[in-house]
């Protein structure tokens, strides 16, 4: 008899992908790096295996059931067709009766394994579906981890950037101040009152950058 159930557990293993191919969750990827998925994985194929072999037992004493069970359905017409009018012996009549009581058990333990076996292919079932909701968890986490680290990279450029122009800033007004004392009182004043012209109101102003935010370094890691 052949098996109703010919998938091949070999697909959630390592060995069924192919040599250019990773397992999702493997230990050799770095975008997932925890040891949580691997167990769960592990126990999910543990699961369906068992299943499986079980589905298979049952399988092959269900075939046992169904060949017994012909064997006593053609028998015992056999045994009323040589009977004809002539009276059955009290043996002949009590081994029919067995007989007849024999094919209703198996019929009902036939029954029983027909009703397991529907049963546990609705559990592996519902097992695939877990596995294939596993995995698509475990592809939306490494395409999380995947932006995050892709933000984390642009927040430290644009804080290079910002600590480089209050770097230059500081440089510029220093060279500034330290022109102006260089100078005589008199000449301090007109360069004073040229810049004051230029930036139109009573004081020499410097360009100013937006304060970083609190708890931001200016110097970054390495």
């Amino acid at each position: 008899m052949e098996s109703m159930f010919e998938d091949d557990i070999s697909i959630l293993t390592q060995e069924a992908l192919g040599p250019s191919e990773v397992w999702l969750d493997g230990p050799g990827d770095p975008s997932l790096g925890g040891d949580m998925c691997s167990a769960s994985h592990f126990a999910l194929i543990t699961a369906y295996g068992d299943i499986k072999e079980r589905l298979g037992g049952l399988e092959r004493e269900n075939a046992t059931l169904r060949r017994r069970l012909k064997v006593y359905e053609i028998k015992y017409p056999l045994i009323s067709d040589f009977g004809e009018e002539h009276g059955f012996s009290l043996y002949e009549i009590k081994d029919g009766s067995l007989l007849e009581v024999e094919k209703v058990s198996l019929q009902q333990r036939l029954n029983q394994f027909q009703h397991e076996l529907q049963k546990n292919k609705e559990q592996e079932e519902q097992l695939g579906e877990m596995i294939q909701a596993y995995e698509k968890l475990c592809v939306e986490k490494s395409d999380l981890e995947t932006e995050l680290r892709e933000m984390r990279a642009l927040v430290e450029t644009h804080l290079r950037q910002i600590c480089g122009l209050e770097q230059q800033l500081r440089q510029q007004q220093g060279l500034r101040d330290a022109a102006f004392s260089n100078l005589s009182p008199r000449r301090a004043r007109a360069v004073l009152a040229v810049h004051q012209l230029a930036d139109g109101d009573g004081g020499l102003r410097h360009p100013q950058l937006p304060p970083l935010p609190a708890g931001f370094p200016c110097r970054i890691p390495g």
